[in-house]
C-alpha cells in the first residue's frame, strides 16, 4: 500500500523541479541581455530572480558582476565570497579571489593629506581602474531536454488522425471519379 502513494509523490516532487529549471534558464536569458545593454540594476533583478528558481552558482557570480559593474564594490564583493562558498571548486576561483583583491581598496577611506596653508585637511578622491570592458560571465545552465506530454500526445494523435482521414478521402474520391476499364475499352474499340 505505500509504494503506490510514493510513486505519486515522487512524481510530484519531480515535475516542479524541470519547471524551476526551465523559469532559471528563462530568467538567465533574460538578465544576460539586460547585462550586455549594461542595464545592471535590471540584469541584477534577473539573474536574483533566477537564483531563487535554480540556485546555481554561477546566478551569483553574474550578480556580483553586475554590482561592480554598476559601482557597488562592497555588494560585488559581496556576492563574489557567496559565489565561492556554494563553488569552492570553482575553476575560476584564483581569478574570482584576485578581483575581491582589487575590489578592497575601493572600500577603504581616503588618506587624507593636511596641506599646510589650509587649516582642515584635504581628502583625496581614491580612483580605481575601470572594470574590464569584456564581461567574464559563467554559463547558463545545460538545457532541460522536453517531456511529451500527455496533451502534447493528444494534439500529435488528432494532427495524425487528420492527415490519414484527408488522404483517404482523396484516395475515394479519384478512385470514384476515375473511368473504368470496362468504358475506356469500349470507347478504344468505337473509335
Amino acid at each position: 500500500m505505500r509504494w503506490p502513494s510514493l510513486v505519486v509523490l515522487l512524481l510530484f516532487a519531480a515535475a516542479p523541479a524541470h519547471a524551476n529549471k526551465v523559469k532559471a534558464r528563462d530568467f538567465f536569458r533574460r538578465g544576460m541581455a539586460e547585462y550586455v545593454l549594461e542595464h545592471w540594476d535590471l540584469a541584477l533583478s534577473q539573474f536574483e530572480e533566477g537564483f531563487k528558481e535554480e540556485p546555481e552558482p554561477a546566478f551569483l557570480y553574474n550578480m556580483a558582476q553586475a554590482h561592480a559593474h554598476a559601482g557597488r564594490p562592497a555588494e560585488a564583493m559581496s556576492f563574489y565570497r557567496k559565489y565561492l562558498e556554494m563553488a569552492p571548486d570553482a575553476p575560476d576561483r584564483a581569478a574570482v579571489e584576485k578581483r575581491i583583491a582589487e575590489l578592497q581598496p575601493r572600500l577603504e577611506p581616503a588618506p587624507v593629506i593636511a596641506a599646510p596653508q589650509q587649516p582642515a585637511p584635504v581628502l583625496l578622491p581614491t580612483v580605481a581602474p575601470p572594470p574590464p570592458t569584456t564581461p567574464q560571465l559563467v554559463t547558463a545552465p545545460a538545457p532541460v531536454e522536453k517531456h511529451w506530454s500527455r496533451r502534447d500526445k493528444a494534439w500529435l494523435g488528432v494532427g495524425i488522425g487528420a492527415v490519414v482521414f484527408v488522404a483517404a478521402a482523396i484516395t475515394i474520391t479519384v478512385v470514384a471519379t476515375r473511368p473504368s476499364e470496362t468504358v475506356l475499352t469500349t470507347e478504344m474499340n468505337n473509335k
